[in-house]
């Protein structure tokens, strides 16, 4: 696509709150620069709802944060048909949230486990490992009456995915992500290697 087809703004973020509000699904594809030296990144919404920012390298809260501070640039709103709504909540992507907001950092998050985390928050870096198959830790999961976004954390754990990138897979905030990942140590589904 053609920076020739984009649209100028001078506040990437009103755009980000527009397509938020009105709960637009699609992705917004942006690029800022000359030829020689262009920045382009994307937001893919759904229903309103941010579920994934990239720009260069960059991915998650602090993709979204840096493009969100962007002033003039070209974009292009490419709509797509979202899944219904129920279907939304995908085991392998996690369920969407409150959408980000520029300069949040973070993914808020709709519903809470806990209102208070059990300890102290996990290095970002660490990453889970399982101990068990995940037919036996989704029973196990059942078994303790956990909530479904516990299942959904199972199924992301690979022992390659850190805890930050959990975080931005989920769209949960830090201190949900960390409380559930000690739920899980402690219930012996996982082991954290840190």
């Amino acid at each position: 696509m053609s920076q020739q087809q984009g649209i100028v703004t001078n506040n990437l973020a009103n755009v980000i709150r527009k397509a938020q509000t009105e709960r637009m699904s699609g992705e917004l594809r942006v690029w800022r620069g000359n030829n020689t030296n262009t920045e382009v990144g994307s937001i893919t919404f759904i229903y309103g709802q941010i579920v994934s920012a990239r720009l260069g390298s960059y991915q998650g809260p602090q993709a979204f944060n840096m493009l969100s501070a962007w002033g003039q640039c070209l974009f292009v709103f490419i709509a797509t048909t979202p899944p219904p709504f129920q279907q939304t909540q995908n085991p392998v992507t996690g369920p969407l949230r409150t959408p980000l907001s520029p300069g949040s950092g973070t993914l808020p998050s709709q519903e809470r486990v806990s209102e208070a985390h059990s300890g102290p928050l996990l290095s970002l870096t660490a990453i889970p490992c399982a101990t068990m198959s995940v037919v036996k830790a989704i029973g196990v999961i059942e078994r303790a009456g956990l909530p479904r976004p516990y299942r959904q954390l199972i199924l992301l754990i690979d022992g390659q995915r850190s805890v930050e990138e959990l975080i931005v897979t989920l769209g949960l905030e830090p201190g949900e992500v960390s409380q559930m990942l000690q739920m899980l140590e402690r219930l012996k589904i996982i082991r954290m290697a840190r």
